[in-house]
């Protein structure tokens, strides 16, 4: 098991982590397991034993500490990333869904404006649309933050 000490990237900064490699692992465990929606290059990481490591640890500007092992890594990519996608697509279901009823109900406000006898309806106002999908938000990316946080032994130094 190897330990990943993460810190901010500078935003000029030349050093990326490898696309694939553990270290950009290491950063996207942390985005998940923080709930942050960074991109990609916002962190780098470097594995306990490299001479960074040692120097970043002293500066004071490690921000996250993650642990990633064989068994760890394929927990990631056969179980995390899936679900993760799948939460990204619940998401955008209900994003969606609010908006085709929203705009439904929209069309039927402004129907009802054209009409002789129906101008006094305005069912938009009576839906209450946003506390009603409010109540059907996606919590699953935080249930799996929460296992990530776990499962990973995220420790946070902020």
């Amino acid at each position: 098991m190897t330990k990943y000490l993460i810190m901010e990237n500078p935003p000029n900064s030349e050093e990326f982590n490898k696309s694939g490699s553990r270290e950009e692992l290491a950063c996207t465990v942390v985005k998940v397991a923080s709930l942050h929606d960074y991109s990609a290059d916002h962190y780098i990481a470097f594995a306990v034993e490299n001479p960074q490591a040692s120097w970043a640890f002293l500066k004071d500007s490690v921000k996250y500490t993650v642990e990633i092992d064989d068994l760890r890594e394929e927990i990631w990519l056969k179980e995390i990333e899936p679900l993760l996608n799948e939460s990204d697509k619940l998401s955008e279901a209900i994003a969606q869904a609010y908006s085709v009823i929203f705009d439904a109900a929209e069309n039927f406000d402004i129907a009802c404006k054209k009409s002789k006898n129906f101008q006094d309806l305005a069912i938009s106002k009576d839906m209450d649309l946003d506390y009603a999908f409010e109540n059907i938000g996606n919590t699953s990316m935080t249930e799996i933050s929460e296992r990530v946080d776990e499962i990973f032994e995220v420790q946070s130094y902020q």
